[in-house]
């Protein structure tokens, strides 16, 4: 997805995952500027409106609601003016 983006004109994005493996497969694709390692769920480690989109792909929760994920990431975007 980030080398999509990377294509379209899209800069300053930052790679979330929990496996260090799949950080490592993101910062093969040269797109990324940022990598950080961390879960879903819980708070994450982001200034409030630190970002103006998010997009989760490929996202696998057991035994988690789905609405939690979306709640994490929330806190982490900018207001629409």
């Amino acid at each position: 997805m980030g080398e999509c983006l990377a294509e379209i004109g899209y800069k300053d994005m930052v790679a979330m995952d929990l496996s260090q493996g799949m950080l490592e497969e993101a910062k093969s694709k040269n797109v990324y500027s940022g990598f950080d390692q961390m879960a879903l769920g819980g708070d994450l480690d982001y200034a409030t409106d630190e970002f103006d989109a998010v997009i989760s792909v490929g996202v696998l929760l057991k035994d988690m609601p789905l609405r939690i994920p979306s709640m994490s990431l929330r806190a982490s975007l900018n207001p629409a003016d």
